[in-house]
Parts: structure tokens; C-alpha cells; sequence
């Protein structure tokens, strides 16, 4: 009963529903190819790079610019292009791509494993640019209070 009320209380995550899905069959965790099951068909943009992910790999230094991620993964490089400029953001996709919150996973190859740390300790570290268009961003007007 005191599980069925927590449940209730908050949104079920994904591992909820896994080890729901998992108890209804009579084992403790899904197979790595049950996962599989439940992911989506990948879509078409979801197979090659964006046109802002092409230009946001080209505005990151040379030595930095990440050639097996974007060749294995567009997806996620899409996904990288698109946050990048929301410091925080960009921290919370690195930290979804990186850290094992399902327990389990395989995780990326080296190569791609490597790219991602790298642009993870630039992103940190580099300088911040206010430009007109983040002094107007929906964002800051919403924590504005004039």
C-alpha cells in the first residue's frame, strides 16, 4: 500500500515503469534487448546531422570538434547543437548522456565516450557572451520583473 502511495505522490520514471513491466513477467529487470523493444523507431532528421548541429560543430575549436560522435550518433550531437547556448541545459544533457541513471547500460564506445568528456570540461570552463538576443530571451523575461 505505502509503494502504490509513492507511487501516487510523484511521476513515474522510466525504471518504475520497467520494473512494473518486469514484475507483471516475474523477473527483476528488463533485458538489455527488452529496452530495445520499448525505444522508438528512430526518425528520419534523427539518422543524419542538422544544419545547426553542421554549424555548431564548425564554431568549436579544430582539436575539439567532434567527428565520431556526429558520425554515430547525429541525434545527439542534434541535441548537443540545440542546447549548447543554455549553459545549464547543455549540463543536464552532459550529465543524461554520461551518468548510468537506469543502471545497466553499455554506455558509448571510447572514441565517442571521449568526445563527450572533452566538449563537457570545454563547455564548463569557456568565457560566457551576453548578446541581445539572450537579454531577450523568453527565459530571462519570464525571471524579469519589469
Amino acid at each position: 500500500m505505502r509503494h502504490l502511495l509513492t507511487l501516487l505522490r510523484r511521476r513515474p520514471t522510466a525504471a518504475d515503469l520497467a520494473r512494473s513491466r518486469a514484475a507483471e513477467r516475474g523477473t527483476g529487470r528488463l533485458a538489455s534487448s527488452d529496452w530495445a523493444k520499448l525505444r522508438a523507431a528512430p526518425m528520419p532528421q534523427d539518422l543524419r546531422l542538422s544544419a545547426p548541429a553542421q554549424v555548431w560543430r564548425q564554431s568549436l575549436p579544430a582539436l575539439l570538434r567532434p567527428r565520431e560522435l556526429c558520425e554515430r550518433y547525429p541525434r545527439i550531437a542534434n541535441r548537443l547543437a540545440l542546447c549548447w547556448r543554455d549553459p545549464a541545459l547543455t549540463e543536464q544533457l552532459f550529465d543524461e548522456l554520461l551518468i548510468d541513471h537506469r543502471g545497466g547500460r553499455r554506455g558509448f564506445p571510447p572514441a565517442v565516450a571521449a568526445e563527450l568528456l572533452k566538449l563537457r570540461e570545454w563547455h564548463a570552463r569557456r568565457p560566457r557572451r551576453e548578446t541581445a538576443e539572450d537579454r531577450w530571451s523568453p527565459r530571462l523575461l519570464a525571471l524579469s520583473d519589469r
